[in-house]
């Protein structure tokens, strides 16, 4: 299964656009296609999140996402350096976990490009990536299409 940590701007998308990009990579962790992990750091600021959201159908989204979410314990600094501090935590995380994606629409973040193997992308790229990869019967085969180009 493809592991990604992802973005809190991510989170604040997909409840601001139902039909966006970030709502779809946020449907897909919660039909469990796609592994989210998160380091105690990104989860209070998930937590911090939730406890702002306004409307009670975004809140039982981030509640659903929430669950489905792996929790990392980080003991690994990534090899690549964010320009925003703040950003360090999600590289972190992904170096620990061995996150095949950082899902992000941080331009300090997506400037970097790649930490180590985890490649850092938009929603729209990743979603894009399992359009692509889909079979013809509708299930998506784009997870083992990614560990086979990335090793994983």
């Amino acid at each position: 299964m493809i592991t990604a940590v992802i973005d809190t701007n991510v989170l604040i998308d997909a409840t601001a656009d139902l039909s966006g990009y970030a709502h779809q990579v946020i449907a897909l962790v919660v039909e469990g296609n796609v592994k989210a992990v998160a380091s105690r750091r990104i989860e209070d600021e998930y937590r911090a999140l939730i406890a702002k959201a306004a409307d009670k159908r975004a809140r039982q989204e981030l509640d659903e996402f929430f669950d489905m979410v792996a929790r990392v314990r980080t003991h690994e600094r990534a090899e690549a350096r964010s320009k925003d501090r703040e950003d360090q935590k999600f590289l972190d995380c992904a170096s620990t976990a061995g996150a095949d994606f950082i899902i992000t629409n941080d331009h300090h973040l997506l400037d970097l490009g790649a930490s180590g193997t985890t490649k850092i992308i938009t929603p729209e790229e990743f979603i894009s990536l399992s359009h692509a990869a889909q079979d013809p019967e509708g299930k998506s085969a784009w997870a083992s299409w990614v560990k086979e180009i990335f090793g994983k």
